[in-house]
């Protein structure tokens, strides 16, 4: 199972280095480490995402998430780069 894990990672990796502009790229690394329980780096890669105009707002529910585990309430505000359709 590990192995699987680690070369979907890095399938994903390689996508995210062919199109380090598309947001979908960097949410699905985040969710790979997120799945690997290495939030700091999902944080990283959804903070990028959100960065990268995500459209979808996918970036924005998975930082949330993430940062409520990890109890950093607050951190997201709103209005801070929300996602244009959210305004």
């Amino acid at each position: 199972m590990g192995s699987s894990r680690a070369s979907s990672r890095a399938a994903v990796r390689q996508a995210v280095k062919l199109r380090p502009s598309d947001a979908r790229m960097w949410c699905a690394l985040g969710n790979c480490y997120k799945r690997l329980e290495r939030n700091d780096e999902a944080i990283r890669c959804l903070e990028r995402a959100a960065q990268s105009d995500d459209r979808e707002g996918i970036a924005f529910l998975e930082l949330a998430r993430l940062y409520k585990l990890q109890g950093e309430k607050g951190r997201l505000q709103v209005g801070d780069s929300a996602p244009p359709n959210a305004r």
